[in-house]
């Protein structure tokens, strides 16, 4: 074994310790690819179902629909998912809003902060404290020897740290930025939607119209729209299927919408009458958002002004001053 061993390093042009360490890092990642793999096992009757929804619609935010229910962690998901239903529930309603509403998605978050923050540093770790038995360039060689143990641990530190909390970071971006997106383009699907009723089309029908329509311009919309409609088609009530879309969402204009097609349609009032004062009171709504960004401005304005402005107006009317008070006293 340590003849082959020998004779492959050779060929390779490698040290067989480095030849070793690579083995030993392959392995290991190979083990932890069989573990995730082995937790996470396809149902079945969820493949068929989703092959049937992709059957009947071909729009790309129709994809991830149907979805198993995430079970309590078991076996060594335990150290790495909490086994508190509530924290579970608040990261997957923090995912859901991100855009993340796979099956495993809590797991698959959790797993992405334990590589980041355990494995990778481990890496970094295992690489500066044998670099001096890889054959490395003689300047990445030099840099890392010149490291100190308290910059190394500093590294480990640092590395640590943006393991674990950068996919947090990097989570609450991502919900920020389609909550924007959202904002942006949910008045253009109401005015679609409140056109679809006119023309005649049920609230079903018109959302998943709508839907269809918007599935390149906001795929987003289009998305949450199908949810609806594929948890409808499943057996839930329609006032537990729109406040859903509404906290996924996450924005007022969605949950106010919800709640006029609610009430509409608990007190047998006209939907389209109300898609219409709603979709004019969401107007008014932006008109009076974008006044009050544009009265802002002003302020906004006057304190980048004063912080630029001041340094050179204190340097003009007191540079003469300090320049006369120096050469009085440098003459004296």
């Amino acid at each position: 074994m340590t003849d082959f061993l020998q004779m492959l390093a050779l060929q390779l042009g490698v040290s067989v310790r480095a030849l070793t360490l690579a083995g030993v890092g392959l392995g290991t990642f190979i083990i932890l690819v069989s573990l995730v793999s082995a937790q996470g096992k396809p149902d079945p009757v969820v493949g068929r179902l989703r092959a049937g929804q992709r059957a009947k619609t071909h729009t790309p935010a129709a994809t991830g629909l149907l979805r198993n229910i995430e079970a309590a962690p078991k076996g060594i998901m335990k150290t790495f998912v909490p086994e508190e239903e509530q924290e579970r529930s608040q990261v997957r309603q923090q995912l859901s809003q991100a855009g993340f509403t796979g099956a495993h998605a809590v797991r698959n978050f959790y797993l992405l902060r334990v590589i980041f923050g355990i494995f990778v540093p481990i890496g970094v770790l295992t690489f500066i404290m044998s670099a001096e038995w890889l054959d490395l360039p003689p300047e990445i060689d030099q840099r890392i020897a010149s490291l100190s143990r308290v910059q190394i641990l500093q590294i480990v530190g640092v590395l640590i740290g943006v393991g674990f909390y950068g996919p947090t970071w990097w989570l609450g971006s991502r919900m920020r930025a389609r909550k924007l997106k959202l904002q942006q383009e949910f008045p253009k699907a109401l005015d679609l939607l409140q056109v679809s009723v006119e023309a005649g089309l049920g609230l079903d029908a018109a959302m998943k119209r709508v839907a269809e329509e918007m599935a390149e311009i906001s795929p987003e919309i289009s998305e949450e729209f199908l949810m609806v409609q594929s948890e409808l088609l499943a057996g839930r009530d329609r006032a537990g299927a729109m406040m859903s879309m509404a906290r996924r969402m996450a924005i007022d204009e969605a949950m106010s919408f919800c709640n006029v097609v609610l009430q509409s349609m608990q007190y047998g009032s006209s939907i389209s009458e109300a898609l219409q004062v709603y979709s004019s009171e969401m107007r008014l709504e932006r008109e009076m958002r974008a006044q009050e960004k544009a009265n802002k401005l002003p302020v906004q304005m006057s304190g980048v002004m004063a912080l630029l402005l001041l340094p050179a107006l204190l340097m003009i009317t007191l540079g003469p001053v300090v320049i006369r008070y120096v050469r009085f006293f440098g003459e004296g």
